[in-house]
C-alpha cells in the first residue's frame, strides 16, 4: 500500500470519528432541548416583574400569563393574545430563549431560567440584544418577568 493511501485512509478515519463525536453531541443537545421544552409546556402567569431597575409592588403587577405549545407560543394579557413561535438553547448559560411574534420579523432575543416550578424571563422587544444576566438597567423599559406554573 501507497504512503499517500495510508494517510488518506487515516485522514478518513480521523473524519469519520469527529462526525461521530459531533453527531453524538448534537443528538444529546437535541434530546436536552426537547426535555426543556417539555418542562416549559403548559400556562404561566406573572407573580413578579422587575421594570428599569425596579421590582414592580405586587399589586400593581400586570396579569400577563405565558403559554407553551410544542414550538408555539402566546403571550396572554387579559383579551389580548400575541401569538408567537420560540426556539431555546439550554446548553447556554443563562439559557436562550428566542421568541418571534407572528407576522413579525423581529425575533426578541431572551434569556431565561427554569427552576423549583418558576419561569424567570428577560426578552429584549426591541431587536436589539440579548442579555447576558438576569439585571435590568435603571431608567429603561427592560422587563424581567417571573411567571409560576398555572396548575390545570
Amino acid at each position: 500500500m501507497r504512503v499517500s493511501s495510508i494517510i488518506s485512509l487515516g485522514v478518513m478515519a480521523v473524519a469519520i470519528g469527529f462526525a461521530g463525536i459531533f453527531g453524538q453531541a448534537a443528538a444529546k443537545k437535541g434530546d436536552a432541548v426537547k426535555e426543556e421544552m417539555k418542562q416549559l409546556e403548559g400556562t404561566w402567569r406573572t407573580v413578579a416583574v422587575e421594570l428599569g431597575g425596579k421590582e414592580m409592588d405586587h399589586q400593581d403587577i400586570p396579569d400577563y400569563r405565558f403559554v407553551f405549545s410544542g414550538t408555539d407560543c402566546s403571550i396572554v394579557s387579559g383579551k389580548r393574545v400575541r401569538n408567537c413561535t420560540f426556539t431555546i438553547d439550554p446548553s447556554r448559560n443563562p439559557k436562550w430563549l428566542d421568541v418571534t411574534p407572528t407576522g413579525d420579523r423581529v425575533t426578541w432575543l431572551g434569556i431565561y431560567e427554569l427552576k423549583d416550578g418558576t419561569l424567570k424571563v428577560f426578552l429584549d422587544t426591541t431587536g436589539g440584544k440579548r442579555a447576558t444576566e438576569f439585571k435590568t438597567k435603571t431608567g429603561t423599559q427592560q422587563v424581567i418577568r417571573t411567571y409560576e406554573r398555572v396548575i390545570p
